[in-house]
């Protein structure tokens, strides 16, 4: 098995700009998505037992914290358990936002592995 050297100017060579912009791209989006949440605010704890504990969540509107918790989250598609969406409203917007971040994050990595593997030579 060979090994490869890349040598500093190969590096110094190569095109940073693309994952850079990707990577302000992924932070407007999630930026995009706690803002969404902060106004829309349908979410609480998980399975609220009858219908007047749903209303009272929703009419409790989660601060900024919450917000950010909970697209952050939701973005990673890590999903603690303890904040859920509450009407299918919520529901819907909160599987475009895994969806949309988990295919951001996959094509960004697809990215940076390509640059990686095939240094821009100058």
């Amino acid at each position: 098995m060979t090994q490869m050297k890349i040598a500093d100017d190969e590096i110094k060579g190569q095109d940073w700009g693309i994952p850079f912009i990707y990577t302000m791209g992924f932070v407007l989006l999630v930026v995009f998505y706690i803002i969404e949440w902060y106004f829309l605010g349908c979410y609480g704890p998980p399975n609220p037992s009858d219908r007047k504990q749903l209303l009272s969540e929703l009419a409790n509107h989660p601060g900024l914290q919450d917000s950010i918790y909970f697209s952050i989250i939701t973005s990673t598609t890590l999903g603690y358990g303890d904040l859920a969406p509450l009407t299918g409203g919520a529901k819907m917007l909160a599987s475009t936002q895994a969806l949309t971040c988990s295919i951001y994050m996959a094509t960004g990595l697809a990215i940076l592995l390509t640059k990686r593997r095939d240094p821009v030579k100058q």
